[in-house]
Order: structure tokens, then sequence, then C-alpha cells
């Protein structure tokens, strides 16, 4: 693989989920306390560290439920397509089991956190961390995957509340 290929492939990827994600039509977020949502996503993730493999697309199912505003809130995978190996849904399955933090932006977007909230500058050299961030009026989804300072993964799409 030619050094330029990651950056190509990593382009065409935010060029085509900007396209997704415009054409997307969505009912806003709406979470009440003790009333946990599911919601179905439609999205392609590229795993960008050592070059790689090609992204994977597909659908994952996530359940986000808001704890009372003075609990931490919480996020778990529910499924992911199999062949969706890029998916943090499916790098996540065991560890957010049991549910992994979620916080509220001041415009009512939801952040999924993985382990634990925590600023990039204090990760040490190997640890892991996601920040996964859900539009409140959009249901649109962009993920970072780091480990260290280092990106590790890029997921975007775009979710619908599952009946």
């Amino acid at each position: 693989m030619r050094p330029g290929d990651s950056m190509a492939r990593l382009a065409v990827f935010a060029l085509t989920l900007g396209a997704l994600a415009q054409r997307a039509a969505a009912e806003p977020l709406k979470l009440e306390a003790g009333k946990p949502v599911t919601l179905t996503c439609q999205t392609q993730a590229i795993v960008v560290k050592d070059n790689g493999p090609a992204p994977t697309r597909g659908s994952v199912t996530l359940r986000v439920e808001l704890k009372d505003p003075a609990t931490a809130s919480t996020w778990s995978p529910v499924s992911a397509d199999e062949a969706h190996k890029g998916a943090f849904a499916n790098t996540l399955k065991t560890a957010c089991a049991a549910g992994c933090p979620m916080s509220l932006s001041a415009g009512g977007d939801a952040q999924l956190w993985a382990p634990a909230p925590k600023a990039l500058d204090k990760l040490a050299a190997e640890e892991a961390l996601l920040l996964a961030v859900i539009k409140a009026d959009t249901l649109s989804l962009k993920a970072s995957s780091f480990r260290g300072q280092a990106i590790e993964a890029l997921e975007s799409g775009t979710c619908v509340v599952s009946p």
C-alpha cells in the first residue's frame, strides 16, 4: 500500500458519509429519565491505525438511557452486523454490555464514552478511548476511537429511533 492510500480512502469515506447524512431525515432524539431508547444506525467505519482494512459498512443497534440527572446515564451496544468489523458496537460489545457512560451536551446531543470520559491529553500510551456523538436534531452519529493520543478508528452514519 502506498503512503497516500490511507488519506485517499479517508477522504472518500468522509465524502460518502457526508452525502448520506444530508439525505437522512430523522425525528429528533428525545430522552426521558428511566425510559431507554433503542437506535438503529447505518454506519461506515474505517480503522486508520497501521493502514487498516478497507472501510466496513453495516447496521448497528444501540441502547441509550437517560438516568436521573443526579446519576450517570448509560449506553450499550445491542447488535452489529458481524461483517462490520470496524464498528465500535462490535469492538465494545463485551466492554459495554452492562453499559458505558453517556452524557448530554447543553444542546441535547448524546455523548457516548468508553470506557469513561477522559481528555485526550490525559491518555496513557496504550490506553483506549471512544467518544461518539449522536446529534439530537438529526440523529447523525460520529465516533472516534483513540489509543494513546493517536486516532485508531473513525465511524459515521445516521440513526433512527427503533420502535
